[in-house]
């Protein structure tokens, strides 16, 4: 029971009070780690290998034997559940998307600035559209990176070993999750040794992404938006992506909005039944928000079999 205790607590907070300022945040923590430890490495996939194990392991290795040597008290449960808020993030989701459609109202410029709070890739020649796929494509694939995959990890191994495992486990993912975006293979002049981190990552989030994008076409189906359109872009576009996961839910979005999401150079994604436009934002948060609902619900199940 107390497992389920933990997840909901982590989520009344994520719902109250969103992200944390980053001298708080644990993301931003081990992004530290990462940037001190890398200044130190070689470009090589045997330094890879050791800034994986080092960075993914530490923040493990303090979390887990502070929630079980601490007993499962009030404390302890609280304790897991505000660290298990610090890996995943729902509330934010929208937090970061709608000053974006804000700002355009009246200042493109502003917008763009606003977007890189959510995305790696440059924004300063994108037009009104592209500033709008961007945040769309965030919305999709931060419901998995961001909200579905540490929760999943935590679900799984908190039904299996209770939770401080599963917060552990967590905690471990939302880790490589962030080396994989700080020194990823498919960064400019850190093939090697962001190789590990990078891989690492596309298996972590291999069953996770496709959880989310099939509860996205069964929220599109819910929420009558057009999931056979959506069921057709995910078969054909899926695997457009350099990632082997970004695509899942990307493409059910595009599909089930009836738009196109481009990254120019990189990817398109879906046909352009229509236009972008800023509704299409709130409609993909529509989406994530009811995608998650599922998911907890399901998780809930789980946990408390």
């Amino acid at each position: 029971m107390n497992e389920f205790y933990v997840l909901a607590m982590a989520v009344l907070i994520d719902r109250v009070f969103g992200e944390p300022p980053d001298r708080f945040h644990s993301t931003v923590w081990i992004g530290r780690l990462c940037a001190v430890i890398q200044k130190r490495l070689s470009n090589n996939v045997l330094h890879g290998f050791f800034l994986f194990l080092v960075v993914a392991l530490i923040p493990s290795i303090v979390v887990f034997p502070l929630l079980q040597l601490a007993g499962e008290t009030y404390l302890t449960i609280f304790l897991g559940a505000l660290i298990l808020k610090l890996q995943f993030s729902w509330k934010g989701l929208a937090d970061y998307a709608m000053p974006v459609l804000e700002a355009l109202e009246s200042d493109i410029e502003k917008a763009k600035e606003k977007l890189l709070f959510m995305v790696g890739r440059k924004t300063e020649n994108l037009s009104e559209e592209g500033i709008l796929s961007a945040t769309i494509e965030s919305i999709a694939e931060g419901t998995n990176d961001g909200v579905t995959a540490p929760l999943f990890f935590y679900v799984l191994f908190a039904a299996l070993f209770g939770f401080p495992v599963g917060v552990t486990a967590a905690v471990f993912f939302r880790a490589a999750s962030t080396l994989d975006s700080m020194v990823g293979y498919k960064k400019e002049g850190l093939d090697r040794i962001g190789f590990v981190s990078a891989r690492a990552d596309d298996l972590l989030n291999f069953i996770p992404s496709r959880i989310t994008a099939i509860l996205i076409l069964f929220s599109a189906f819910l929420l009558r938006e057009d999931y056979k359109n959506a069921w057709k872009i995910f078969k054909r576009d899926r695997n457009i992506t350099k990632s082997p996961n970004a695509g899942q839910p990307m493409s059910i979005v595009a599909g089930a909005l009836g738009v196109k999401l481009e990254k120019v150079g990189h990817h398109i994604l879906g046909d352009p039944l229509k236009g972008l436009q800023k509704s299409d934002v709130k409609r993909a948060i529509r989406l994530s928000n009811l995608q998650t609902t599922l998911f907890l619900f399901a998780s809930a199940v789980i946990i408390l079999q």
